[in-house]
């Protein structure tokens, strides 16, 4: 079936097209279409249809219906819009409280009535709630939710989890991103805000922590997503921040906990100048201020802001001179230009500087753990838009997802004094227990083009085409403060770990190509008809040598080149594979109220760099040694691992493939 609907000579040239094009994204709008009718039934072409919304700052966006009496307002940005429709000799109909989703389609058929005089026929919040096109299983949230359901300020993930399908992997956790769709592995996932892919390729979890106040729209698929995306066997997780119109507004906002409101019914013996502590909540502050308005009016406007949070605390028995320090800084910005009627462009840019400690307890003092932080930008360094006409669009994008420097520090502040346990007490004394920095990059370059076919093969198809290429690194650098980490039992010296510092790094390469096709068989019927191919390439890269004497000296402990080169393995294995998307959603009633869908699909797993980095040759060898009391020392070898001396990678290796299909009601 797909020989018929893509001719070999419209694929390459679409494809053409996308080479010519310099950048891409993935879905970051919505649709409005429909068919305009009079009351015997018959389709009313010529129609004139407006719509408008604060969503569409550069003014209203008009287009006519065609011969069919069909018209179409693709790439539209989420939010609420009014439907004006006219034609001379029929009564004007005007629709309010229509709301377009994210990645949704609204689909909005009417009949205009004859009329002898003037007069307007308006309606407010007939749109329907459901989306007549999608053939998976989904979820949206909009504003209307961020701003009346209560959440943890933290973090956008507690909206992600509400949707039907996720769950939590760790339920308790106020901060974690870590999630499962239908059973998926936490790190099957693609996570996305503004388009952009910020899962971190070391991990394939999300990295950064988008500020909740920015928030404009979540969409989650968690089965059946379209062949646009790739890499994943999980669910999407789509975010869309706030934009900005031609009216000026800020928002301040302050939450605050003192420790006089926090109560402290659990008291343990402390090691400290008070001798006795319950738990204390030392300081929690977050500042916000968002602002958004007009560069140009009419034709360019900004939105971001700043926030800072700090949330300390101590635990029971725990030294209340060393609380728990939680950092977190956040700064975004986003532009959006219309640079012509139909061209437009979106940048945007966030960024969380963040440090976030363990909690010293009695078995673990603050002198003996690590603190992880860095920062996190997240860039769209340019999006644009262009409407060849209410048919055919392209979208282009460069984005990418930074690491530059997350860091891992010791809170002795040594990388000389030793981390020692007693395995009998399980105490923890001495120094932290390792040292380190990391660093990662995610860089995409995408296109895609849409255009939509009335008549085509006896029915209206809506094609997409897409380009993708993907790079993504991820490099670390690790140590033992003092070169072992020490096992005590009851007080006495016992075992030891010894290694010498080490680096390690893996890196992928995707080159992705998409053909879909949406066809709308009669007025009921929608089929989603997809193919998707890609090309990975894993590789162990060569690795700066680091000088561990000067990286001690730098804040953090930032790691120092030494001018050597530690040579990686080179290119590990290739996945080549091509997969299907299929997909139906059949209206049952004529409004389109309630619906029989379902899809089928096959989904692959991305490379991720920090499994890739397992047989990195940078990562040095450990020793097993035991006390010996009669020399005094550590000089008792047991073992002497080489962690990759008898590791080896199959270049054969094929792409973990997961197959998903779901069929309901809706």
């Amino acid at each position: 079936m797909h020989h018929k609907l893509f001719s070999a000579p419209l694929f390459v040239g679409c494809c053409l097209l996308l080479m010519a094009a310099t950048v891409a994204g993935q879905i970051i709008t919505g649709n409005i279409l429909g068919t305009i009718r009079d009351d015997s039934g018959a389709v009313l072409p010529g129609a004139t249809v407006t719509i408008t919304s604060p969503s569409l700052p550069a003014g209203p966006s008009t287009v006519p219906t065609n011969e069919k009496g069909q018209y179409r307002f693709p790439a539209l940005a989420p939010g609420v819009y009014a439907l004006n429709v006219s034609l001379p000799g029929f009564a004007n109909y005007v629709e309010e409280g229509v709301r377009v989703s994210l990645g949704g389609t609204v689909e909005i058929n009417r009949t205009l009535e004859l009329a002898s005089v003037a007069e307007t026929v308006t309606v407010i919040g007939e749109s329907p709630v459901i989306d007549t096109k999608k053939s998976g299983v989904s979820a949206n949230f909009g504003i209307e939710y961020m701003d009346q359901i209560p959440i943890r300020r933290f973090s956008v993930f507690d909206f992600l989890k509400w949707s039907p399908g996720v769950s939590a992997t760790s339920p308790s956790s106020g901060s974690s991103m870590s999630m499962s769709a239908f059973g998926s592995a936490s790190n099957d996932n693609t996570f996305l805000v503004d388009g952009t892919d910020f899962t971190a390729p070391v991990s394939g979890n999300a990295w950064p922590y988008p500020n909740t106040d920015t928030i404009e729209e979540v969409e989650v698929i968690a089965v059946g997503a379209s062949a646009e995306y790739g890499n994943m066997q999980g669910g999407v997780f789509n975010v869309i921040t706030k934009s900005g119109n031609n009216d000026f507004n800020f928002t301040v906002t302050l939450f605050a906990q003192p420790d006089s409101l926090t109560t402290k019914p659990v008291k343990l013996d402390c090691d400290c100048p008070d001798g006795e502590t319950g738990y204390t909540r030392d300081r929690y502050e977050d500042y916000n201020f968002l602002a958004g308005g007009p560069i140009v009016q009419d034709h360019a406007w900004f939105f971001g802001g700043a926030s800072y949070r700090r949330d300390y605390d101590t635990q029971p028995g725990a030294d209340p001179r060393f609380p728990r320090a939680d950092n977190l800084d956040r700064v975004f910005w986003k532009i959006n230009w219309q640079i012509t009627p139909s061209l437009k462009l979106m940048h945007s840019y966030h960024d969380d500087y963040w440090a976030i400690p363990p909690t010293p307890s009695i078995s673990s003092p603050f002198e003996t753990q690590t603190t992880y932080g860095g920062h996190n930008p997240t860039l769209t360094f340019a999006n644009f838009t262009h409407l060849v006409s209410d048919s055919t669009f392209w979208d282009a994008r460069f984005s990418g997802f930074l690491a530059p420097d997350d860091w891992a520090d010791p809170n002795s502040g040594s990388l000389t004094e030793p981390h020692r346990l007693d395995v009998a007490t399980g105490i923890a004394s001495g120094g932290s227990d390792f040292f380190g920095s990391t660093d990662m990059t995610r860089l995409a370059l995408n296109a895609k083009v849409s255009h939509y076919a009335t008549d085509f093969l006896n029915a209206d198809h809506d094609f997409k085409f897409g380009l993708q290429f993907v790079h993504g690194m991820s490099r670390g650098f690790y140590g033992y403060p003092g070169g072992a980490l020490y096992y005590d039992y009851d007080g006495e010296p016992y075992y030891a770990y010894t290694r010498e510092p080490y680096s390690y790094g893996g890196q992928f390469r995707n080159t992705g190509l998409f053909a879909e096709d949406l066809i709308s068989v009669g007025n009921r019927l929608t089929l989603q008809l997809g193919v998707r191919f890609d090309r990975n390439v894993g590789t162990s890269q060569d690795l700066p040598a680091i000088d561990v004497e000067a990286s001690g000296l730098n804040p953090h402990f930032e790691a120092v080149e030494s001018g050597g080169t530690i040579a990686g393995l080179g290119n590990l294995f290739t996945w080549t594979v091509v997969v299907p998307r299929v997909g139906f959603n059949l209206k049952l009633t004529e409004d389109g109220k309630t619906l029989l869908r379902g899809n089928y699909g096959k989904f692959t797993q991305a490379m991720i760099s920090g499994e890739l980095a397992g047989p990195h040759p940078g990562r040095s060898p450990f020793a097993l040694v035991f006390f010996d009391p009669a020399t005094g020392g550590f000089t008792d070898i047991v073992s002497v691992t080489d962690p990759i001396a008898n590791l080896s990678v199959d270049p054969n290796t094929t792409a973990p493939t997961t197959v998903q299909y779901s069929i309901g009601f809706a």
